[in-house]
C-alpha cells in the first residue's frame, strides 16, 4: 500500500480532499462494509451489475474511465477527438499544488 499525507484546505472547500475523504469513509463504513475499515479493504470498491459493492475487487480502471467520459460528455465539454485520463487528474492536482496553493497547504 501506499501512504499519502491528505492536507485540509477550509479555504477551498469545494476540492477540500481531506473533508470529502472523511466524509467518504463514514459513508462506506456504514452503508457498504458495514464496519470500520480494515488495512486490507478497498477504499473504492467494485459495484456488480446487481448495485451490490464487490468489497473484495477494486474499481478497475476501465469502469473509471467510463465514469470520466460520461461526466464529460453530461458537462458539455468539448475536447475534440481528446479525452480526458485519470492521469489528467493526477497531473493536475501535482500542477495545482505546486503552481497555485499557498505555501505550506
Amino acid at each position: 500500500g501506499h501512504k499519502y499525507h491528505i492536507y485540509e484546505q477550509p479555504e477551498n472547500p469545494n476540492i477540500d480532499m481531506h473533508f470529502h475523504f472523511l466524509q467518504w469513509l463514514q459513508f462506506s463504513n456504514q452503508f457498504i462494509y458495514h464496519r470500520p475499515l480494515e488495512v486490507d479493504d478497498y477504499i473504492f470498491p467494485a459495484i456488480g451489475s446487481n448495485g451490490i459493492a464487490q468489497i473484495e475487487t477494486p474499481i478497475p480502471h476501465d469502469t473509471i474511465q467510463k465514469w470520466l467520459d460520461e461526466f464529460v460528455e453530461a458537462c458539455e465539454i468539448n475536447l475534440g477527438q481528446g479525452q480526458l485520463t485519470t492521469h489528467c487528474f493526477r497531473q493536475g492536482g501535482a500542477q495545482y499544488c505546486f503552481m497555485y496553493a499557498h505555501f505550506g497547504k
